[in-house]
């Protein structure tokens, strides 16, 4: 999109005054995130302006006027900026700053000014010194960053300061509440505490309304909106300097302009200057305006080639009458000229016979989510459609994309993301929490208890042959305990809800579950797209879960958190979640690898890097365990590591997930889940489960094979949506085929009674308009020493397709947005 930005200061004198040199850090700096197109500077004839840089790297403007006196003094800036979606974390660390501390090395003397210059802006006190003794001090960089950004963000609340200057730390911590410039202080005073180089930042903050692209805020504004405001940069080597917003919590985007940086506040302010007399009048005006698209064959100008000094009007751009954004020319055109007016759920009417998450059946609203729904009720369809447009184009800008192998539309394919999200009260929330915490730890001493004393199976609860004689069960492993003591550390559990609005467990992910990063980037794009919807609706947070898992990963590391490396290990870019891997190699701060970065020497995993080999303490693996080792698993396997088991069973390196999972989250064994609650944990289940019948036992298969129309049949070792029959919706030869597999391989097959997934009211690009579609829920948890943890939320998965009940990417579905809505 490209957008105008006008900028006017007025500075009223009670007499002509006699104006000293005026400094004017106006100009947009180099590393600014959105392409300068044009730049123009205009200040109160007779002024002579010249350009110089300090000793910062900033462009300083000086402005005199010799032998002048001024009645008023107008600095004016007009630029056109071409702001276009990025991803915040689309950077990459030099290998020895990917864990804090580290050392800047040769870089140090040029960065001594920004790792603490002695100015009385950051002086700190004991209240300080308490604060900064909370942070956290060392671990992956980018999520410790990251985090330090988070809480200085909640620790001091943001309030407009029209006082000039800025607030030491100590009074900032006193007050709990402060202005941008005295959130980025106390920032820039955090970062350096734990020896990371760090400067204040001027600039201009673009936010625009919500029919468009809302630039790094996740608070909304009803018109688009230009500000001065004030944030703080880290410099990290390999990704340089990056911006961190404390008054959002966020790193900075396309919507940060940065003017000036700075070591010391006072040298980043964006007019200084003297004059004989104080001026008892200031007025500021500020707008931003959205330019339509450059016409072909027009070039936009180069930066800084606007208007010189004393000019009238600075000439930017030609502009439509209409301009709207650049992007709206890939917007869906909406099915009828009406569809603009109205709400938005005006003909909305839910599925007789489903348990609809957001209407009562008799159509009524649910009211815990009245405030939630309140701004998207009164958006009309085509501003809906609009927003939609745009989030898709942000979702394709920042590359989320998965690979399906067999579509005729080519490889890779943006993931298909419906703009309304899926609600989830508070309470709601706490029941269900509780009992995805329950099963998982009754499937982790499942799995101690299968690879260790077999209690479960010599006492009869569970069929020996059912979990001995599973394709993922590996005898091999018996008798070896995880580093850590940990074995499930990632995991994804399926949920459904049945009419009656019942959670129900559909299946469990214990090897390596996906998905989590369509989680955060949905996320993203709805703080962007929503904001105003999102403030209000006070929805719990995830974008902390990379920090998590990375904390998770080194907790079960055999050398301890501290002098740990963790890598993920992807099998490369060919994977269908590939995008995935390279998200939360990036978000954690720890290395992208694939087999043939890593090497084993005496039972050791060592990774080669330019600086020689590293020991490798935690492997995050993506990888199917039957190519993680050729000794062991697939002789053929050529993504595999040689000898990684044998490191694995020596306890010299930690595995994520842990090898063997597998027999967890069969099909057939997950009937028996209950059971293992009440076994281990001496409880009664707390979610429910879909009623199984299991193809190897002659009643269950006869009843099976009779009713192959009305069951839905599962083959217990495949996942994605394949290897099954869905029976109300099958033809005779498909029901014939899957009956001669069940008669051949009747432990490989489970059936199920279809159950009515709840549906989530969905906008249908076809009929433009709100719909109920099918949906299910995967909750993501991690367990590390410290027991297990619930991201809130998680990945809401829909069946975009009418009277559809696959919600697979790989098989047509897309994604929402998950709120789970705070108490």
């Amino acid at each position: 999109m490209r957008l105008l930005l006008q900028h006017r200061s007025r500075y009223v004198y009670p007499r002509p005054a006699i104006l000293g040199p005026h400094l004017l850090r106006l100009r947009p700096a180099a590393h600014a995130r959105a392409r300068v197109e044009s730049y123009g500077l205009r200040v109160t004839a007779p002024g002579e302006v010249r350009w110089q840089q300090d000793p910062a790297g900033n462009h300083v403007a000086r402005a005199t006027w010799p032998g002048a006196r001024l009645a008023e003094l107008e600095v004016a800036v007009e630029l056109s900026l071409d702001s276009r979606p990025v991803n915040p974390f689309d950077f990459t660390l030099d290998a020895f700053a990917e864990q804090t501390p580290f050392s800047y090395g040769p870089l140090a003397s040029d960065l001594s000014p920004y790792l603490g210059c002695g100015d009385a802006a950051y002086a700190c006190g004991a209240r300080t010194q308490e604060f900064f003794a909370s942070l956290p001090r060392a671990g992956a960089t980018v999520p410790l960053v990251s985090e330090l950004n988070r809480l200085v963000h909640e620790r001091v609340r943001y309030v407009i300061r029209d006082e000039p200057g800025v607030l030491a730390p100590e009074e900032t911590l006193l007050q709990g509440r402060g202005s941008c410039r005295d959130s980025a202080v106390l920032l820039v005073s955090a970062l350096r505490s734990r020896g990371l180089a760090a400067r204040f930042v001027s600039g201009y903050l673009v936010q625009l309304a919500d029919d468009a692209r809302l630039p790094d805020q996740a608070t909304g504004v009803s018109s688009d909106v230009l500000a001065l405001h004030a944030w703080a940069e880290v410099f990290l080597p390999g990704a340089g300097w990056l911006g961190l917003d404390a008054t959002s919590g966020l790193f900075c985007g396309e919507g940060h302009v940065p003017l000036a940086c700075s070591a010391v506040p006072f040298l980043a302010a964006p007019v200084e200057g003297t004059s004989d007399v104080a001026a008892d009048g200031v007025s500021f005006e500020m707008r931003v305006e959205r330019l339509a698209p450059a016409r072909h064959g027009e070039p936009a100008a180069a930066p800084g080639t606007g208007a010189q000094v004393g000019e009238a009007r600075l000439e930017v751009s030609r502009r439509a009458p209409d301009s709207r954004p650049a992007e709206s020319a890939q917007l869906p055109a909406l099915a009828t000229a009406g569809a603009a007016s109205g709400n938005l759920f005006e003909r909305y009417e839910p599925i007789s016979g489903t348990y609809d998450e957001v209407f009562e059946s008799s159509g009524g609203l649910r009211s815990q989510f009245a405030r939630a729904l309140g701004a998207f009720a009164g958006r009309t369809r085509v501003e809906f459609a609009r927003s939609l447009g745009l989030a898709e184009l942000a979702l394709l800008n920042q590359g989320v994309t998965f690979s399906v192998l067999q579509s005729d539309q080519g490889a890779e394919k943006i993931f298909p993301f419906c703009l309304l999200p899926r609600l989830i009260s508070a309470d709601g929330w706490r029941e269900l929490e509780r009992g995805l915490v329950q099963r998982l730890r009754a499937l982790s001493f499942f799995l101690d208890d299968v690879y260790g004393e077999q209690r479960i199976v010599s006492e009869g609860r569970i069929p020996r042959d059912l979990v001995l004689g599973a394709k993922h069960y590996l005898p091999s492993l018996r008798g070896v305990r995880p580093p850590g003591g940990v074995r499930v550390h990632v995991s994804g559990i399926d949920l459904i809800r049945d009419p009656a609005g019942t959670w129900r467990v559909l299946e469990d992910n214990l090897r390596t579950p996906s998905g989590v990063s369509y989680v955060l980037e949905n996320r993203l794009v709805s703080k962007r797209v929503l904001p105003r919807a999102f403030d209000a609706a006070r929805v719990q947070r995830v974008d902390h879960y990379p920090a998590r898992l990375a904390e998770t990963l080194r907790s079960v590391s055999p050398e301890g958190e501290d002098a740990s490396t963790v890598v993920l290990l992807t099998p490369g870019p060919f994977n269908s979640a590939y995008f995935e891997h390279s998200f939360l190699a990036r978000t954690m701060g720890i290395e992208l690898v694939e087999a043939a970065d890593l090497t084993v020497e005496d039972d050791r995993v060592w990774l080669r890097t330019t600086l020689g080999p590293r020991r490798v303490d935690v492997i995050y693996r993506r990888t199917d365990e039957a190519f993680l080792d050729p000794e062991v698993f697939r002789k053929d396997s050529l993504i595999g590591v040689p000898g990684l088991m044998r490191a694995y069973a020596k306890g010299n390196v930690a595995i994520a997930n842990a090898p063997g999972n597998g027999v967890a989250d069969d099909k057939a064994v997950y009937a028996f889940v209950p059971e293992m609650i009440r076994f281990y944990l001496s409880e009664e289940p707390l979610l429910a489960q879909v009623p199984t019948w299991l193809c190897l036992r002659d009643d269950d298969r006869a009843f099976v094979l009779e009713h192959l129309d009305e069951l839905v049949v599962k083959a217990v070792d495949e996942a994605g949506g394949y290897g099954m029959l869905m029976g109300p919706q099958s033809t005779a030869e498909e029901r014939a085929e899957f009956a001669r597999c069940i008669r051949a391989e009747p432990r490989r097959y489970i059936a199920q009674r279809r159950i009515e997934l709840s549906t989530c009211p969905t906008w249908d690009k076809a009929s433009a308009a709100i719909v109920p579609r099918r949906v299910d829920l995967r909750p993501y948890l991690l367990f590390g020493k410290g027991g297990p943890w619930v991201l809130p939320g998680g990945l809401t998965r829909v069946a975009l397709v009418e009277g559809s009940y696959v919600v697979n990417s790989s098989q047509g579905g897309g994604s929402k947005d998950t709120w789970v809505l705070k108490a």
